[in-house]
Order: C-alpha cells, then structure tokens, then sequence
C-alpha cells in the first residue's frame, strides 16, 4: 500500500470496527481526509462499512485480507 495513511487506518481495523470519527481521533487526521481514504480502500474491497443509525462503522472485509495484514504488520512492525 503506497499510501502509509491506508496502511495506518487498516492496522487500526485490523484491531477492531471503527467509525471514521474513532479513527480521525485515533490517527489525528480530519474525517473529510479518513473518509477519503476509506473510500479507496472500500472501492478497492479491502474494508466494508456498516450503518447503525447515522454512524458508519468499517472493518477489515475479509479474513485473508486480515491475514495479510498481520503478515505485513509483523515484518514491518
């Protein structure tokens, strides 16, 4: 992933479901640009995002791609 924001945010879901909201706080970027970057990684079919009431919370897709994650995560710590 080029972009270490992606790579960031998909560390952060690998952990658990977050809203953008969590995650703008947690990585301490603006939601307009988290929401960009998780548009291209749910486009791409690398998260999903699911809606509870106004809230969108997104989480890794698939469990392979929560494989490769940790495969990336352990080797470039």
């Amino acid at each position: 992933i080029r972009i270490p924001t992606r790579y960031k945010i998909l560390l952060v879901l690998h952990k658990s479901p977050e809203s953008v909201g969590q995650l703008s706080n947690l990585l301490g970027l603006n939601q307009p640009a988290v929401s960009n970057q998780l548009k291209f990684l749910k486009n791409l079919g690398l998260v999903d995002g699911f809606k509870y009431g106004k809230q969108v919370t997104y989480k890794i897709s698939k469990g392979y791609i929560r494989a490769l994650i940790q495969i990336l995560s352990s080797h470039l710590g």
